[in-house]
């Protein structure tokens, strides 16, 4: 068989069939190749005889020189060609070709001319997704309630409202509430928005004794120690500060009375009540000087009057039962005043159902008659009077029946607890 025509009818059929074109070392006359296929390879770099470059699978690597096969030279598939030991490919790996085998069996292959590699197509760049903004803004406090230096506050209208520009961290938010002093442990609360911290502070209020002393206010911070939900710290911390009333306690000591005797010419000098061993009846006084009661008074919380029994004489409690108080308003002790009608009944001073020993303590809540008196002390000449009488004297068994208050003790006072700015 004519091996030189069955090797160029290989070529030129796998050049057909898409492997790759490769031209035959030997001339186009079949007949100058000899049987023995010792052609002489042409210069340059032609696949088949010797030195061709194939091209890689995917990575174009060249076939080495002068490797025999049986059937040699056919190129690699077609994506880039060839190099002389590699070529990027995708992804840049090296693979020797399909078919880069040198031609049959030439004394000595010429090298190939080496092709450069087809660069690897570049990836696309990837689609950014959406950024999120970052929140840099720092939060603000909108509002606080109680205003600035309010004052004349209770209790229960000292809730502390404070309105932030936007949700809160709640726990950094309540460490930057700071009150200054020793206060009480408050309470926290917020609204679902995150937005409006509610605050207790739990105060009490400010006891004192004298009401011309300035009243000491409250005062809190809240520091930049709060921070949104972002980290974001407040952009200003802000000093408050607002007066709840004050609870003054003032003592008023007995300023004058004692008792009067139905039709007597003059007052006795102690206050008491019970009748006579002449039967006649007697009556008690008391009396309060209150003009150191200021004006602007918001609320009287009580009045109290504190004595004692301080002497029993004969059996009054048995004989007529309770000592009563009534409030009166007189401008001497007289007829007048032993006659007056009660601005206040009072009730019982003391019971007649009682041990009723001379030092029993004694006290009266005189509040509603206080109230009065502080409410017309202009008419009634700054004055809080009472008077005390048994109901049931006198009676007729010719003995002295008397019970009598103790005016000059430190104890015995007229107490009055208010509510002050």
């Amino acid at each position: 068989m004519n091996y030189a025509y069955f090797r160029a009818t290989w070529v030129l059929v796998a050049a057909a069939g898409g492997v790759g074109i490769a031209i035959p070392a030997c001339s186009s006359s079949f007949s100058d190749c000899s049987a023995a296929r010792d052609c002489p390879p042409l210069s340059g770099g032609s696949s088949g005889d010797a030195g061709a470059a194939s091209t890689a699978a995917h990575g174009g690597a060249s076939a080495e020189a002068g490797s025999p096969a049986e059937l040699g030279g056919a190129a690699g598939e077609p994506e880039g060609s060839g190099s002389s030991d590699s070529a990027a490919g995708e992804g840049g790996a090296s693979s020797s070709g399909d078919g880069g085998a040198s031609g049959a069996l030439p004394t000595s292959g010429a090298s190939g001319t080496s092709g450069s590699g087809g660069s690897g197509g570049s990836g696309g760049s990837g689609v950014s997704g959406g950024s999120v903004p970052v929140d840099t803004v720092p939060p603000t406090i909108l509002s606080i309630t109680p205003v600035n230096g309010a004052t004349k506050l209770t209790p229960m209208t000292d809730i502390i409202v404070v309105t932030f520009s936007e949700p809160m961290n709640k726990a950094s938010a309540q460490a930057a509430f700071v009150p200054s002093g020793a206060a009480p442990v408050p309470t926290f609360s917020w609204n679902a928005a995150g937005t409006e911290l509610t605050i207790n502070p739990k105060l009490t209020y400010p006891t004192a004794s004298d009401p011309a002393a300035a009243a000491i206010p409250y005062k809190f911070s809240i520091t930049s120690l709060a921070k949104d939900l972002a980290g974001n710290a407040l952009a200003a911390s802000v000093n408050w500060q607002f007066s709840l009333l004050r609870e003054i306690t003032q003592s008023f000591r007995y300023r004058g009375g004692g008792n009067f005797v139905d039709g007597a010419p003059r007052p006795a000098t102690f206050a008491g009540a019970g009748d006579t061993s002449a039967d006649l009846v007697s009556r008690g006084f008391l009396s309060y000087d209150i003009s150191a009661l200021p004006t602007g008074i918001v609320l009287f919380e009580s009045a109290t009057i504190s004595t004692h029994l301080a002497g029993i004489v004969g059996d009054p409690f048995g004989l007529f039962g309770n000592l009563l108080i009534q409030s009166v308003s007189y401008p001497s002790i007289d007829q007048a005043a032993f006659d007056a009608p009660p601005l206040h009944d009072l009730g019982v001073f003391v019971a007649a159902s009682g041990a009723n020993a001379a030092g029993d303590a004694v006290t009266k809540d005189v509040l509603v008659a206080l109230k009065d008196d502080y409410a017309n002390r202009s008419a009634r000449n700054n004055m809080s009077q009472y008077k005390l009488l048994f109901p049931g004297s006198p009676n007729a068994n010719g003995v002295s029946d008397f019970a009598y208050v103790s005016t000059g003790s430190p104890s015995d006072a007229l107490q009055v607890k208010y509510l002050f700015p």
